[in-house]
């Protein structure tokens, strides 16, 4: 797959609705939902429904009152990074908007993500295993007539560093990683071979240490998790790698190209890798994997 699909790849589709809402956050599973789910009985398979909604209420915990559900976004489902199932754009029937529900699990853990566009997705795990679960997945959440941000709002499904990528090669969501952004000046990498740089000894050679912290990020990004505060710092190391690359050059710790200075024509190395390896580590907008 190619990184410029990246982003789409995360929860496998992207929303075609417009939606003026500038944060999403997840609430816990509501009783108030005002359809109940409907699980196959013949088959005993649970069902998961639930309403996207603006909590207007207040209160803690956030929950759904009949009114607040939100229209013209998609609810995605996800198992181990992959598609599981999804819906078309959420509409209103009667006063009843942006109801969901699902009736195709099996047990297990599962990522239900909001999508809308021109927003990342917010995410949220819920544990199937009863025959009816309800999950409402709350955004736009006012607090004093006021929003907060979403680049400082941490979600997702959580972040592995270059030692959780190098030995969970099963994890991957991607088959291949391309590195550097301008034609002419990229590198194609299998997963096997992204792996061998992965364990491979710095040695003195500042492009194995970015090449880590940047394969991370991408395979992070992968995934449902928020890239609000990390995507500008991975289109950067995209960057500087065309320029400096590919990995194994022999960038010097003391060059200009990672330290900066006069001879270094884009941006310093070395900053850009410490932002991404502390998004990796789970220190910014995106949880650390447990």
């Amino acid at each position: 797959m190619e990184r410029e699909n990246m982003i789409a790849r995360r929860v496998g589709l992207v929303c075609a609705a417009t939606c003026a809402t500038a944060m999403f956050v997840l609430a816990p599973a509501s009783a108030e939902a005002q359809t109940a789910c409907a699980p196959d009985s013949e088959n005993f398979v649970p069902a998961v429904c639930g309403h996207v909604f603006t909590d207007q209420t207040g209160g803690t915990p956030h929950t759904y009152d009949s009114g607040e559900g939100v229209e013209g976004v998609k609810v995605v489902v996800s198992l181990n990074g992959q598609e599981y199932n999804s819906t078309g754009l959420l509409e209103c029937v009667g006063t009843d908007c942006g109801y969901y529900s699902f009736n195709t699990f099996d047990p297990g853990t599962y990522t239900f993500c909001v999508i809308a566009t021109d927003s990342d997705p917010v995410c949220k795990e819920v544990i199937v295993d009863t025959p009816s679960e309800t999950a409402d997945l709350e955004i736009g959440v006012s607090t004093g007539g006021s929003d907060v941000s979403s680049d400082d709002t941490v979600w997702g499904v959580g972040t592995g560093t270059p030692g959780y990528w190098k030995n969970h090669p099963e994890a991957w969501p991607v088959e291949k990683i391309v590195i550097g952004d301008t034609p002419g000046f990229q590198s194609t990498y299998t997963k096997a071979q992204a792996i061998t740089y992965l364990a491979s000894k710095v040695s003195g050679d500042k492009t194995i240490t970015i090449f880590a912290s940047l394969v991370s990020a991408i395979l992070n990004t992968n995934l449902a998790n928020n890239t609000s505060c990390i995507a500008p710092y991975i289109a950067d190391a995209q960057h500087w790698f065309s320029i400096y690359g590919p990995v194994g050059v022999g960038v010097k710790a003391k060059s200009d190209a990672w330290v900066g200075g006069p001879l270094n024509t884009f941006k310093a190395g070395e900053p850009i890798h410490q932002k991404m390896d502390e998004y990796n580590n789970g220190l910014l907008c995106a949880p650390h994997r447990d």
